[in-house]
């Protein structure tokens, strides 16, 4: 399991019911969350300041049925 998808899951296991969108920077790789990412203004990395992060997708697959 990738350090980014251990992340969410304790971030999900804290927060039960409510849902956390997690962020990945893809200069230093740290993972953080939006209100992390709120306390610089605009949409950077809190740890390095840089502007291009990444929305971490949750580890759970969906399964639809075909039509």
């Amino acid at each position: 399991m990738t350090p980014a998808a251990r992340f969410y899951n304790r971030a999900v296991c804290a927060r039960v019911g409510e849902e956390r969108k997690i962020y990945t920077c893809m200069r230093c790789g740290k993972t953080f969350s939006k209100p992390e990412m709120e306390i610089l203004p605009g949409i950077r990395c809190p740890y390095c300041n840089f502007k291009i992060i990444m929305k971490v997708r949750s580890p759970a697959v969906k399964r639809v049925q075909a039509i």
